[in-house]
């Protein structure tokens, strides 16, 4: 079962819990996270890049075109608002499971580029991951595959 925000979307595969920091997944979300997460597709609205830290977690960075950058923070500064998911893939290309995450970024560098992060269990027989990040504000996502991690 896929899910996005604790929110089973449908498809075949291993439950695994998804990890949400607000609620209120529209169903348009949902499609378009199990469509990115379920096909070899790329997306990409939205150019980003996907690297593991010495630590452990996973950085994911946002080119900024492409992103709907809202205002409203008290200073005046922009912010992203975007839900960050990963997948891994057995051999055969079968979704073994995901992690979804709805996050902001606070804009801090004109032109500079969203950055996102997760922490991510690999579990054993995974040979590829998806990151996929869609912005809230207009839907635009981007998707980065990995083999070697």
């Amino acid at each position: 079962m896929l899910l996005v925000a604790g929110i089973a979307l449908g498809t075949a595969g291993v439950q695994h819990p998804a990890v949400a920091q607000s609620t209120g997944v529209t169903a348009t979300l949902k499609s378009d996270l199990q469509a990115a997460l379920t096909t070899t597709q790329s997306f990409d609205a939205l150019r980003m890049k996907a690297a593991k830290t010495a630590t452990g977690l996973w950085v994911m960075t946002v080119a900024p075109e492409g992103i709907g950058w809202g205002a409203g923070t008290k200073d005046g500064t922009q912010h992203s608002e975007a839900t960050v998911a990963v997948g891994w893939y057995d051999a055969d290309g079968k979704l073994m499971g995901n992690l979804a995450q709805e996050q902001i970024f606070k804009r801090v560098i004109v032109d500079g580029d969203a950055v996102y992060s997760m922490r991510v269990q690999v579990p054993p027989g995974a040979v590829r991951l998806r990151f996929v990040v869609r912005d809230a504000l207009n839907g635009h996502m981007g998707t980065v595959d990995l083999t070697t991690f």
